[in-house]
């Protein structure tokens, strides 16, 4: 996976998302502007308050050909639900 630590091609990187029904459907690509680009279609299911699935196809040939699941994840939640607070807090008027 090469292309997903190129950090000199990173900000060319881009993806495109989409819901249908209960799932999400992401292609992304990756080191667009490297020698060796990958296209990888992620779908993330099982969606619920503590856990998701995660599945990747990707191709290394501009889509000609597809490695079926070159990557699975299957995450769980360890620990209590927490809520995320603003990421910047309000400010007062007049400051």
């Amino acid at each position: 996976m090469k292309a997903l630590h190129d950090g000199a091609t990173g900000l060319r990187d881009f993806g495109t998302a989409r819901r249908v029904g209960n799932e999400m459907l992401i292609e992304q690509k990756f080191g667009v502007m490297s020698e060796e680009p990958s296209i990888s279609m992620i779908r993330y299911y099982n969606i619920q308050p503590d856990r998701f699935s995660w599945v990747a196809d990707r191709s290394v040939n501009g889509g000609k050909t597809w490695e079926k699941e070159n990557l699975r994840i299957e995450a769980r939640r360890i620990g209590p639900a927490r809520s995320l607070g603003p990421l910047a807090p309000a400010q007062e008027r007049g400051r």
